[in-house]
């Protein structure tokens, strides 16, 4: 059984140039156009089509570079750039919620008043 991985990738090699794996795909994906795809050269991002996206659709880069002995193809499967930015979002703002919790609290223990509000940081850190 295979683990899971949030971005899982994989290498493949083939004999010819790597100029001829990028004609081949893209004369594929011309002849079936399923995805929007982002090229740049040797390397390629395939999209599923807006129509059919949601915000969690993953998305697939290739890049394909010249070896020795014809060429090499890395993937990787990957949410959309948005999914990340929403996690740093929210892990940053429990780090803020953090913050301001342990200044707060370590304030009032040192004015000698009742820090109750301390009792929030397990929770915050088990949701972190």
């Amino acid at each position: 059984m295979t683990s899971f991985r949030i971005r899982p990738k994989f290498e493949l090699s083939y004999p010819e140039r790597s100029a001829v794996v990028i004609d081949r795909l893209n004369k594929k994906l011309a002849q079936e156009p399923l995805f929007d795809v982002v090229e740049i050269p040797g390397h390629f991002i395939l999209k599923i089509k807006k129509e059919d996206q949601h915000y969690w659709s993953p998305q697939l880069n290739l890049a394909i570079e010249d070896q020795s002995d014809g060429a090499k193809i890395r993937g990787r499967y990957e949410p959309h750039h948005n999914v990340w930015t929403l996690f740093v979002l929210i892990y940053l703002a429990l780090a803020i919620l953090c913050l301001f919790v342990i200044i707060f609290g370590l304030s009032q223990w040192g004015l000698g008043l009742p820090a109750k509000i301390l009792w929030i940081l397990p929770l915050l850190l088990a949701m972190a």
